[in-house]
C-alpha cells in the first residue's frame, strides 16, 4: 500500500475543508420595475449620463424580468448583504446606446460601490430618449472578481 499517495490525498481534502467561507453574502432579495424619489445625483464619469442618482423610498411595482422600453422607466433589483462591509463594483451590460450630445457609444456601465450589511439597492432609470434601447440588460455583483449576484432583464418596446 502507497501511504505516501494515502497521506496525501487526506492532506488535500483535510485543506480543502478549511477553506475560508466568503466573509460577505449577497442574496437577491426583489427585482423588476420600481418607483422612487430622486434626491440628488453624483456626477461619476463613465456613466451614460455622467450621473449617478441618489434615490429614496423604492418601492417594487412589478417584479417581471421583461421591462417596458420606455422613457421614465426604472428597473432593478435589491439584494440583502450579510457579513462584513465591502467593497463591490456595479455592472450593467446592455445593447449600445449613443449619446447624441456626444457621440459616444457605450455598451457598459461599471462603478464602484460600498455596501454595509442590511438590503442595498442597484438600479437604472431610463431618463432620456437615447438610453431606451430594447435588448438584453445585465446587472452583476462583482466581489473580489468574482460575479456574486447577476439579474437578466429584457427590455421590449410595448405593444399599444
Amino acid at each position: 500500500m502507497d501511504f505516501k499517495k494515502i497521506y496525501m490525498v487526506c492532506m488535500v481534502a483535510a485543506l480543502a475543508g478549511c477553506a475560508t467561507p466568503p466573509k460577505t453574502h449577497m442574496t437577491l432579495a426583489e427585482k423588476g420595475q420600481y418607483v422612487a424619489n430622486t434626491d440628488s445625483a453624483t456626477e461619476i464619469a463613465g456613466l451614460p449620463s455622467d450621473k449617478l442618482a441618489v434615490i429614496s423610498n423604492i418601492a417594487f411595482i412589478d417584479e417581471s424580468n421583461i421591462v417596458p422600453a420606455v422613457k421614465g422607466t426604472r428597473f432593478g433589483l435589491s439584494y440583502d448583504v450579510t457579513g462584513e462591509d465591502t467593497q463591490v463594483i456595479h455592472q450593467i451590460t446592455f445593447p449600445p446606446m449613443t449619446d447624441p450630445t456626444t457621440g459616444k457609444t457605450v455598451e457598459s456601465i461599471t462603478y464602484n460601490q460600498a455596501i454595509t450589511t442590511g438590503n442595498t439597492f442597484f438600479g437604472y432609470y431610463l431618463s432620456e430618449d437615447w438610453e431606451v434601447v430594447p435588448g438584453k440588460w445585465t446587472f452583476s455583483v462583482i466581489m473580489d472578481d468574482d460575479v456574486v449576484l447577476t439579474e437578466e432583464f429584457t427590455l421590449e418596446k410595448p405593444v399599444y
